[in-house]
């Protein structure tokens, strides 16, 4: 059995567009959240996104992305298709 982490990351929120690329002390948002899960013994950590910028970024830093349907509502919709996908890939 294999443990994975999906990260929702949507860049276009209303309220806040673009945020999961927001740098917070030199290092974008969303890879923050991922070298922290990253930080966890045997798990593989996804990017759940909708966005070909998002992915590039973390893409640059080494992790996965999976491109989800930019109709999903909230990010449990997001990670629920990107888990999809996953169990596809497997």
């Amino acid at each position: 059995m294999s443990t994975s982490i999906i990260i929702p990351a949507r860049y276009g929120s209303s309220r806040y567009r673009g945020k999961p690329l927001v740098k917070i002390l030199g290092r974008e948002m969303v890879i923050r959240v991922a070298d922290i899960c990253s930080k966890i013994k045997n798990v593989k950590v996804f990017i759940a996104t909708d966005s070909k910028k998002i992915a590039n970024v973390v893409k640059k830093n080494g992790y996965n992305y999976i491109f989800t349907s930019s109709s999903c509502l909230t990010g449990t919709d997001r990670v629920a298709e990107a888990s999809n996908k996953i169990k596809g890939i497997k």
